[in-house]
Protein backbone atom coordinates (compact mmCIF):
# COMPACT_ATOMS: atom_id res chain seq x y z
CA UNK A 1 0.00 0.00 0.00
CA UNK A 2 2.79 2.19 1.07
CA UNK A 3 4.75 2.09 -2.36
CA UNK A 4 1.46 2.80 -4.05
CA UNK A 5 1.15 5.99 -2.68
CA UNK A 6 4.78 6.55 -2.99
CA UNK A 7 4.14 5.91 -7.25
CA UNK A 8 1.15 7.81 -7.32
CA UNK A 9 2.93 10.79 -5.45
CA UNK A 10 5.97 10.24 -7.94
CA UNK A 11 3.51 10.28 -10.95
CA UNK A 12 1.39 13.17 -10.06
CA UNK A 13 4.69 15.10 -9.78
CA UNK A 14 6.01 14.05 -13.01
CA UNK A 15 2.76 15.00 -15.03
CA UNK A 16 2.54 18.16 -12.83
CA UNK A 17 -0.72 17.32 -11.24
CA UNK A 18 0.72 18.84 -8.26
CA UNK A 19 3.41 21.70 -8.97
CA UNK A 20 6.86 21.60 -7.78
CA UNK A 21 8.10 25.15 -7.31
CA UNK A 22 12.38 26.05 -6.82
CA UNK A 23 12.99 27.95 -3.96
CA UNK A 24 14.48 31.53 -4.37
CA UNK A 25 17.75 30.50 -3.21
CA UNK A 26 17.85 28.45 -6.69
CA UNK A 27 15.74 30.74 -9.08
CA UNK A 28 16.14 34.36 -7.43
CA UNK A 29 13.56 36.93 -8.69
CA UNK A 30 13.81 39.72 -10.35
CA UNK A 31 13.52 41.81 -6.89
CA UNK A 32 16.18 39.55 -5.19
CA UNK A 33 18.28 39.93 -7.64
CA UNK A 34 18.28 43.45 -8.11
CA UNK A 35 19.01 43.48 -4.07
CA UNK A 36 21.97 41.45 -4.27
CA UNK A 37 23.61 43.18 -6.89
CA UNK A 38 22.58 46.55 -5.09
CA UNK A 39 24.18 44.75 -1.64
CA UNK A 40 27.41 43.53 -3.48
CA UNK A 41 27.93 46.84 -4.98
CA UNK A 42 28.29 48.68 -2.48
CA UNK A 43 30.02 46.14 -0.90
CA UNK A 44 32.64 46.55 -3.47
CA UNK A 45 32.71 50.06 -2.99
CA UNK A 46 32.93 50.39 1.00
CA UNK A 47 36.27 50.40 1.07
CA UNK A 48 36.73 53.94 -1.07
CA UNK A 49 34.09 55.06 1.25
CA UNK A 50 35.74 54.35 4.09
CA UNK A 51 39.04 55.86 2.88
CA UNK A 52 37.44 59.04 1.67
CA UNK A 53 35.41 59.50 5.28
CA UNK A 54 38.63 58.68 7.26
CA UNK A 55 40.93 61.35 4.87
CA UNK A 56 37.71 63.91 5.90
CA UNK A 57 37.41 63.47 8.70
CA UNK A 58 41.63 63.02 10.17
CA UNK A 59 41.84 66.35 10.00
CA UNK A 60 38.74 67.15 12.53
CA UNK A 61 38.52 64.23 14.76
CA UNK A 62 40.98 61.78 17.58
CA UNK A 63 38.95 58.92 16.50
CA UNK A 64 37.34 58.37 13.00
CA UNK A 65 34.17 57.80 12.68
CA UNK A 66 32.67 54.67 10.85
CA UNK A 67 29.53 53.87 8.61
CA UNK A 68 27.67 51.20 7.33
CA UNK A 69 27.28 49.60 3.88
CA UNK A 70 23.70 49.30 4.32
CA UNK A 71 22.89 52.81 5.57
CA UNK A 72 24.42 54.06 2.30
CA UNK A 73 22.14 56.66 0.12
CA UNK A 74 22.61 55.71 -3.37
CA UNK A 75 21.52 59.03 -5.19
CA UNK A 76 23.01 58.09 -8.13
CA UNK A 77 24.58 55.80 -10.73
CA UNK A 78 25.31 56.59 -13.93
CA UNK A 79 27.38 55.66 -17.45
CA UNK A 80 28.51 58.85 -19.91
CA UNK A 81 26.40 56.32 -22.65
CA UNK A 82 24.56 53.63 -23.09
CA UNK A 83 26.14 50.53 -22.19
CA UNK A 84 29.25 52.22 -21.20
CA UNK A 85 31.30 50.47 -18.25
CA UNK A 86 32.51 53.81 -17.06
CA UNK A 87 30.23 55.08 -14.07
CA UNK A 88 29.79 58.05 -11.63
CA UNK A 89 28.39 56.72 -8.11
CA UNK A 90 27.05 59.50 -6.05
CA UNK A 91 26.10 58.31 -2.44
CA UNK A 92 24.95 60.14 0.90
CA UNK A 93 26.54 58.47 4.25
CA UNK A 94 26.37 58.85 7.44
CA UNK A 95 29.30 58.88 9.25
CA UNK A 96 28.86 57.82 13.31
CA UNK A 97 30.76 57.49 16.67
CA UNK A 98 30.31 54.99 19.39
CA UNK A 99 26.31 53.48 19.43
CA UNK A 100 26.02 55.42 16.00
CA UNK A 101 26.05 58.75 16.74
CA UNK A 102 26.31 60.30 13.72
CA UNK A 103 28.52 63.35 13.40
CA UNK A 104 27.74 64.65 9.39
CA UNK A 105 26.23 63.62 6.17
CA UNK A 106 27.94 63.49 3.56
CA UNK A 107 27.72 63.24 -0.36
CA UNK A 108 30.51 61.04 -2.25
CA UNK A 109 31.40 60.95 -6.09
CA UNK A 110 33.29 57.75 -7.34
CA UNK A 111 34.12 57.48 -10.49
CA UNK A 112 34.54 53.93 -11.49
CA UNK A 113 36.45 53.27 -14.85
CA UNK A 114 35.79 49.68 -17.11
CA UNK A 115 38.63 48.31 -15.22
CA UNK A 116 37.28 48.06 -11.85
CA UNK A 117 39.64 51.32 -10.62
CA UNK A 118 37.60 53.43 -8.18
CA UNK A 119 38.76 57.14 -7.73
CA UNK A 120 37.04 59.35 -5.46
CA UNK A 121 36.32 62.78 -7.39
CA UNK A 122 34.89 64.34 -4.29
CA UNK A 123 33.40 64.43 -0.94
CA UNK A 124 30.92 67.08 0.45
CA UNK A 125 30.52 67.49 3.85
CA UNK A 126 26.62 68.72 4.07
CA UNK A 127 25.96 68.91 7.82
CA UNK A 128 27.61 68.68 11.01
CA UNK A 129 26.09 67.14 13.74
CA UNK A 130 26.78 68.20 17.70
CA UNK A 131 28.00 64.97 19.40
CA UNK A 132 27.22 64.81 23.40
CA UNK A 133 29.67 66.24 26.29
CA UNK A 134 31.28 62.60 27.00
CA UNK A 135 31.83 62.17 23.05
CA UNK A 136 33.72 65.85 22.99
CA UNK A 137 36.90 64.69 23.57
CA UNK A 138 36.97 63.06 20.13
CA UNK A 139 36.80 66.12 18.60
CA UNK A 140 40.46 68.00 17.68
CA UNK A 141 39.27 70.83 15.31
CA UNK A 142 35.11 71.82 15.01
CA UNK A 143 33.57 70.37 11.82
CA UNK A 144 32.64 72.61 8.66
CA UNK A 145 29.63 74.15 9.35
CA UNK A 146 27.45 74.22 6.15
Amino acid sequence: MKKLVVVVIVLSMLTGFIPVQASSADSPTDNQSDDTYRRLSLTLLSPYVDKAIDDFYDEYMTYLPGEDTWDYKVLSIRAPQPGDYFYTVILEVLPYVGPHLTVGRDRITLKIDNRGNVVLEKLEHLESHELPPHYQNMIKNKLPST
